[in-house]
């Protein structure tokens, strides 16, 4: 879902110069449970997301 509602606010932030994004992930991605896994790497892919979003968004809005 974050990939749409990021899709959806992206054109107004980039008008007007300025927005956020806030993604919620979970502690999962720096201290991974045993027997986890697809749970650990859907929050890794969140803070991937988020943090090459963020790159790529800085250039255009700032």
């Amino acid at each position: 879902m974050d990939f749409f509602y990021t899709k959806t606010a992206r054109p107004e932030m980039i008008r007007k110069k300025n927005g956020r994004i806030i993604n919620i992930s979970s502690v999962t991605d720096k201290n991974p449970l045993p027997h986890r896994t697809p749970y650990a790497t859907s929050k890794m892919d969140i803070i991937g997301f988020t943090l090459t979003l963020a790159r790529r968004l800085d250039d255009t809005i700032l």
